[in-house]
């Protein structure tokens, strides 16, 4: 890539950190010298090298603008500024999708609460059913009602960014399909039907859209979103930028 080409936008580019994702190491960035002997190949494969832009086509530490360099981080950008996907994203959500559903069901990483324990003790059933992770669950006639959640807390043990904030992992019933729960979760227009602490909430970037459940770069739904929120009892508006995920899991 030429020094003239620029690969994205940095200041309006929307990162991601990885460093806690099982992502292979940075590519090899190393020069290969050019002679008589190497094969047209190789010579390819050192330009498509030279053309490799840390953070866009792989994950790098260097950070986005305003956050300070840490060596233990890793970040990679999501789009070029302009609403098209970084090479590299379509990996990191894949590897942030694949975390986020084995930390869920890590029983090792998660406490109960009081109320959640005394449930679970009254109805040894539920304590397989709340950590099955495939297949059609069977509900037993006695135990969990459709008013009650369950509720954990941990903590991540990667010692990176928020590794020090508690984590929350819920369970409860839903009685409704599937497909339109879905469809109500990943509108933004509709937040407010069961969110009344949300102000509202916009698509700032959507890389693969709200009918593209399945295929594509993504494999699923994938947009960042902005969340305007009042909670009670605080003067200020709390604002939020997050990742939004959806795919269809085998059963």
């Amino acid at each position: 890539m030429s020094q003239d080409t620029i690969a994205f936008k940095r200041d309006s580019s929307s990162f991601l950190r990885v460093a806690d994702l099982e992502m292979s190491t940075t590519l090899s960035m190393r020069s290969i010298s050019f002679d008589s002997d190497e094969s047209q190949e190789q010579k390819d494969q050192q330009q498509l090298s030279d053309d490799l832009v840390p953070n866009f086509h792989h994950m790098a530490i260097d950070p986005p603008p305003n956050v300070k360099l840490d060596p233990k981080e890793r970040w990679v950008v999501l789009d070029d500024g302009n609403k098209n996907h970084a090479p590299i994203a379509p990996m990191a959500v894949a590897a942030l999708a694949k975390s986020g559903l084995k930390s869920a069901f890590d029983q090792q990483m998660w406490s109960p609460d009081g109320k959640t324990s005394r449930i679970l003790k009254q109805a040894p059933p539920w304590n397989d059913i709340v950590w099955q992770s495939e297949g059609a669950i069977q509900l037993p006639e006695t135990g969990l009602n459709e008013k009650e959640i369950l509720v954990w807390s941990g903590n991540f043990s990667h010692g990176c960014y928020g590794s020090e904030l508690p984590a929350v992992r819920s369970v409860g019933i839903v009685d409704v399909n599937p497909k339109a729960l879905l469809e109500l979760l990943v509108d933004s227009s509709r937040v407010k039907e069961y969110n009344k602490l949300c102000l509202g909430r916009d698509d700032i970037l959507t890389l693969q859209g709200d009918d593209e459940l399945e295929g594509g770069p993504f494999d699923g739904i994938t947009k960042v979103m902005k969340t305007e929120s009042k909670p009670p009892l605080i003067r200020s508006t709390l604002q939020f930028t997050s990742l939004m995920h959806a795919r269809q899991l085998e059963d």
